[in-house]
């Protein structure tokens, strides 16, 4: 897992996002949370500034693949049993 820090306005967050590398040709920093967390402002704080980085970092050509950001519940990852393309479905991505 690698630490990622994240900008928000002036405040810091970081994050421990898992890079996942399918053969899609994109890097994925996937999130996963408590189903009761889902909801939370902090979780979709987090998911936002997430997004923003990734979005960040894609526009920057010296990164030279695209990012992109995946939250999931568990209930989702339950629910796509080791499925990438399941998860990618089923996930707030």
């Amino acid at each position: 897992m690698s630490q990622r820090r994240l900008v928000s306005g002036c405040s810091r967050l970081t994050h421990f996002l898992a890079a996942i590398v399918p053969p899609i040709g994109f890097k994925w920093g996937a999130r996963m949370k408590m189903d009761k967390e889902m909801d939370t402002a902090t979780v979709k704080g987090k998911r936002d500034a997430a997004r923003r980085w990734a979005n960040y970092v894609t526009a920057d050509e010296s990164v030279g693949v695209p990012w992109r950001y995946l939250l999931a519940s568990e209930a989702d990852v339950e629910t796509a049993r080791g499925s990438w393309p399941a998860l990618r479905t089923l996930a707030d991505s």
